[in-house]
């Protein structure tokens, strides 16, 4: 019984050494255990879209010693376990779940990492930020502009801040600018716009042209080498004119319109007692293929058909764009009737009738009554009295 106690009591202190081997993690001959309690990565910076991708297809970080980069999604890492900071090589580090980040987004990423020879598994969100880019506006090669109206000038876009020798084809949609100015101003500030990107954070910058006053006093359209239409006042050279002489012909489709005008709101006028329809005429101006408006009254002369010169006063019917109508009085000055308007569209001319005008007949009619009258008054009273 002496000799079996000492058995029993060496059986137990092996079995005791044995526990403690096991419950400090020694196994020898064992792979070391892998560790994952502690450890914590994070992105402490931001990192802007650079054309690559940060990791290559093994989901390790592209290095200066792999690949000529440095790699600034790398460096915005830091790591810690269990609360103490630490320095982890580039090539200590993989991405389990990943093969490529490329494009501007958040990235949920598993992360690998070795630490004095033990490896620890974390998660990380790592985010690819858009990339300033810049948009400018340029006129004729410059931020500001002095050009004078009627003048041509040269917009463009130009772009800074693309990287690995991308341009706008990447972009999602180039940018544009959509309205150029004609017209006289100050400082007009010509923005770009539109564009779009995946990659790219676009920021605009304009440029400014100033267009200063040249206005034409006088504008023509001529037929052949004969100027039918001479207007007199201030126009943009960038108006265009159109000029018809529709004449009284019913079968043009715009005398139509205008004699539709006519019998709808001056069949019944009086002034056709004394005037007849001699011509018709539309006259407009336009400025980027609408109306033009005219700030100040402008003096029309229209070359008159030898037909019709020789009457001096004239009256026009006006028909403006905007609808309304009103009557003009015209002179006859060296075969043109003159006039003033402060708004373009349909004229209608109206020539004096010719003869005896039918109100001066009637006139001397009463007169001529109003004197039989009185002369049989006056003979009535001169028998009665003697």
């Amino acid at each position: 019984m002496k000799k079996v106690f000492p058995a029993i009591t060496l059986l137990f202190a092996l079995f005791a050494i044995v526990a403690i081997v096991v419950a400090a993690g020694i196994n020898v001959g064992a792979t070391p255990a892998l560790a994952s309690e502690g450890l914590r990565a994070e992105q402490t910076s931001i990192v802007y879209y650079c054309g690559r991708s940060f990791i290559n297809e093994t989901g390790e970080f592209c290095s200066v010693s792999s690949s000529g980069f440095n790699n600034p999604l790398y460096s915005s890492l830091k790591f810690s376990l269990d609360g103490v900071e630490k320095t982890v090589s580039c090539d200590d580090v993989r991405i389990t779940n990943r093969t490529e980040i490329f494009l501007p987004d958040d990235y949920k990423c598993e992360l690998k990492v070795n630490i004095d020879g033990t490896e620890y598994n974390t998660e990380v969100v790592l985010s690819v930020t858009k990339k300033p880019l810049y948009v400018r506006t340029k006129i004729n090669g410059e931020s500001y502009c002095v050009v004078n109206e009627g003048e041509s000038y040269r917009t463009a876009v130009e772009y800074e801040g693309f990287v690995e020798g991308e341009d706008e084809s990447v972009l999602d949609a180039p940018a544009i600018i959509q309205r150029e100015p004609k017209m006289p101003t100050t400082g007009f500030l010509l923005v770009p716009e539109l564009a779009q990107s995946s990659r790219y954070e676009i920021i605009y910058e304009g440029a400014t042209i100033v267009i200063n006053e040249n206005p034409d006093t006088v504008r023509k359209y001529k037929y052949g080498d004969v100027d039918a239409l001479i207007l007199y006042g201030s126009f943009s050279p960038y108006y265009t004119l159109e000029f018809f002489d529709v004449g009284l012909n019913k079968s043009d489709p715009k005398y139509a319109v205008i004699n539709e005008k006519v019998e709808k709101y001056f069949s019944g006028n009086r002034v056709f007692e004394e005037y007849k329809q001699a011509n018709a005429y539309v006259i407009n101006m336009y400025l980027d293929g609408d109306y033009a408006e005219i700030n100040a009254p402008v003096n029309v002369r229209i070359r008159l058909p030898e037909n019709l010169s020789g009457k001096q006063y004239y009256r026009i019917i006006h028909f403006a764009n905007d609808g309304s109508y009103e009557f003009l009085n015209a002179m006859e000055t060296d075969g043109y009737i003159s006039f003033s308007t402060s708004d373009f569209g349909e004229f209608v001319l109206l020539a004096p009738i010719e003869g005896v005008n039918t109100v001066l007949i009637v006139a001397i009619c009463v007169g001529i009554c109003g004197v039989v009258v009185l002369a049989i008054l006056l003979f009535a009273i001169f028998r009665r009295k003697y």
